[in-house]
């Protein structure tokens, strides 16, 4: 099966690794160029640039032939228009990543095949939610484990970018807190001390993972 995904950050990134490694033919869209050019040599993927708001972009990129398009970018309202985008232009599934519940109910509405929200289990519902497509055992990958971890003051972590953090292929930032507040990572997003950050890690490189977060000697 053929899916399209929109938005290169740590969602899209996860699913382009769990999919693609399991043999299914992934794209990728995205406006930023330098982004589009090292996903496609990183993970062998067609990357295409464009606005996934714009009709002539999707158009260009042949969408139809697509069987699921899954819209990950930041914003709801791109994401909504995306995915009603792509129906117009004949993808017959369409998944919306929208953070707030009321236009979450617009999306459903509007024809929008499934939504989800930017918490815990954002990347895992995504594959929970065409799990008759791609058959896998239970929502999270064998060997993939959830850890919620707080990043210490004079840890390898601190003041680092997530795309700059060692590993980095091997886990998945989805959520990060502060004083109360969730906040939503990119690639560029700057981890604070005292942050604690929720991630999906290969339980393999679990225990050198954890150690990033410790304090320095």
């Amino acid at each position: 099966m053929r899916i399209l995904i929109f938005g290169a950050g740590g969602i899209g990134r996860y699913l382009i690794r769990e999919l693609n490694n399991k043999g299914h033919e992934i794209a990728i869209m995205d406006i930023d160029e330098d982004v589009c050019r090292e996903l496609s040599e990183q993970y062998d993927v067609l990357a295409l640039k464009g606005d996934v708001t714009n009709m002539d972009d999707l158009a260009a990129a042949d969408i139809a032939t697509f069987d699921l398009v899954i819209s990950v970018i930041s914003k709801d309202e791109a994401n909504i228009l995306a995915c009603l985008i792509a129906k117009e232009l004949g993808v017959k599934r369409t998944i919306a990543r929208i953070g707030d519940p009321r236009m979450a109910k617009i999306a459903e509405k509007l024809g929008i095949s499934d939504t989800l929200c930017p918490e815990l289990t954002a990347a895992e519902k995504v594959l929970r939610l065409i799990k008759e497509e791609f058959p896998i055992e239970g929502a999270i990958p064998v060997g993939v484990k959830i850890v919620d971890l707080k990043v210490a003051k004079n840890s390898l972590v601190a003041g680092r970018r997530i795309i700059d953090l060692p590993l980095i292929t091997d886990w998945l930032i989805i959520k990060v807190k502060k004083n109360g507040t969730t906040l939503r990572p990119d690639p560029n997003h700057v981890l604070e001390p005292d942050q604690r950050v929720t991630m999906i890690v290969k339980e393999e490189s679990l225990e050198r993972i954890k150690a990033f977060f410790e304090e320095s000697v």
